[in-house]
């Protein structure tokens, strides 16, 4: 009769702990969840709501809301245009030709050096020795401009006009009969100096 009734308690602990177990696992599976949809939301959630519910794409915006969609333009296939030239390419005729504009189609070679550099100037101590000796390399074409002249130093303690806007990169390749399906989306913000 003893064996029975310790019998009868030992399933009842293993039947608790299953049941512990089960709610633990569930617990953990939608706090994953969770954290998922907020991680691939997260920088999406700010444009889908802007253009969305808004019925202007235009916003006035300082430098603070301007360095993160840098960083964005080359995991969200974002064209972004300043007003000012932020680096110059060389051409084929050896001329150089002020660039002023951020596309990941244009260039994808080493994206954090090329945004630091955009950002701070060739000459910053924010860029360390080593990537300064592999800016040839990755940019054989490029004129960047030194710290004095770089994209923080002209954009700081401004405010700026953002636009927003959309188009399909295939239609400026002349991909007019591609279908609307197999499109590639580009959004373009525009930012323009704000004259008080």
């Amino acid at each position: 009769m003893e064996n029975a009734a310790d019998a009868l308690k030992l399933g009842a602990w293993v039947l608790i702990f299953v049941a512990a177990l089960t709610i633990t696992i569930n617990a953990f599976g939608l706090a994953r969840q969770s954290i998922d949809g907020t991680v691939q939301n997260i920088d999406r959630e700010y444009i889908t709501t802007y253009v969305e519910q808004s019925n202007s794409t235009q916003r006035v915006v300082g430098i603070e809301s301007i360095i993160p969609a840098i960083y964005r333009a080359y995991k969200d296939n974002y064209k972004i245009i300043f007003p000012y030239t932020l680096y110059k390419k060389i051409n084929s005729s050896g001329d150089e030709e002020g660039i002023n504009y951020i596309d990941i189609e244009k260039e994808s070679s080493s994206p954090d050096l090329f945004i630091k550099l955009i950002l701070f100037g060739s000459d910053s101590d924010k860029i360390s020795q080593e990537e300064k000796n592999s800016i040839k390399s990755y940019f054989p074409n490029h004129v960047f401009n030194n710290e004095s002249d770089s994209l923080m130093e002209k954009m700081k303690n401004k405010l700026y006009k953002e636009e927003l806007g959309v188009y399909y990169q295939e239609e400026t390749k002349g991909g007019l009969n591609t279908p609307n399906a197999n499109k590639t989306e580009k959004r373009v913000i525009t930012y323009t100096e704000k004259v008080n």
